[in-house]
């Protein structure tokens, strides 16, 4: 993850269904560099996704793989240390 650059984006989508709970946790984490107000679409979430996004809406979706669950969250203004 760290050769990916893709801080500057307004909106992240990540089809993460099948992505280790390991690899969510370190998108979301790298995700905390992302401006005030960035969209992160994903489809797993780690348990402290909070600490850098709110989420904003859970959609199902119905995919040719079956229904889907797409999670909605928003970069808070949140600073961490």
């Amino acid at each position: 993850m760290e050769n990916l650059s893709w801080l500057e984006a307004d909106i992240v989508f990540a089809s993460s269904l099948c992505y280790s709970d390991v690899v969510v946790k370190e998108m979301i984490e790298k995700g905390q560099g992302l401006k005030r107000g960035a969209r992160m679409i994903t489809s797993k979430l780690s348990k402290d996704y909070s600490r850098w996004f709110d989420l904003l809406r859970t959609v199902s979706i119905n995919l040719s793989c079956g229904d889907v669950v797409f999670h909605v969250l928003i970069r808070n203004d949140v600073v961490t240390i």
